[in-house]
């Protein structure tokens, strides 16, 4: 929890909140970073060093972080229906909910469902030229690192048959057309190609700080 200057608002919702059975905690600074004139000099420069905490919206696509955020696109995902769902799990909204469905009946279920449609003609998250769904994400939530960029252009290599954009992603295609064979249940296919998401990612960030680990061995 945390209010304006992380004060008694916030220590009192905390308060509550424990006495129903949250682990709740107070975030010390607050939205404003302290409060001029009542916190320590030091604390001030503390906290608001810090970037403050949001929730990221679209209004405009129905994302209002009023509530955790629900998404759906069509059927049997291979590649960027599963990207983007790793991608606004790991750096959008943690707890959102996933769906798949028929492609004719996607738009009827977002609006039963009050989930975004992505990944579909017509949608507002969806390819745009020679970009992919999890550009128009990377976009639309402002999401600027260069391990991001350089996952995108995997992503975007393997789900628009562009080999050459990225060397692995001939690689992450011949995964994911692999695990789709092995799990016909479109939500078990989700949650096997998670790991394999954040592996890639992980050596997209080493790649990026040029710590990537070279492949040493050599005939003996």
């Amino acid at each position: 929890m945390y209010c304006v200057y992380g004060h008694n608002v916030s220590a009192d919702a905390v308060a509550q909140l424990r006495a129903a059975g949250w682990d709740a905690y107070a975030l010390e600074g607050g939205i404003e970073g302290g409060q001029d004139g009542v916190d320590a000099p030091e604390h001030l420069a503390q906290w608001r060093a810090q970037p403050v905490l949001t929730i990221a919206k679209r209004p405009d696509w129905g994302v209002t972080g009023e509530q955790a955020s629900r998404w759906i696109t069509r059927e049997r995902p291979k590649i960027d229906r599963i990207a983007c769902p790793w991608l606004i799990s790991r750096f959008i909204y943690p707890r959102a909910q996933f769906f798949y469905a028929p492609t004719p009946q996607v738009f009827a279920e977002a609006q039963r469902l009050n989930a975004v449609a992505y990944d579909i003609p017509g949608a507002s998250v969806s390819h745009a030229g020679d970009l992919c769904s999890f550009d128009a994400l990377l976009g639309g939530f402002e999401l600027t690192h260069p391990a991001l960029d350089l996952l995108a252009r995997i992503v975007r290599g393997a789900d628009t048959d562009r080999l050459d954009l990225a060397a692995q992603s001939a690689g992450l295609l011949a995964m994911s057309l692999g695990l789709s064979r092995l799990h016909a249940n479109d939500h078990a296919m989700l949650q096997a190609a998670m790991p394999l998401y954040d592996a890639l990612y992980a050596w997209c960030c080493d790649k990026v700080q040029a710590q990537d680990e070279a492949h040493s061995w050599k005939l003996p």
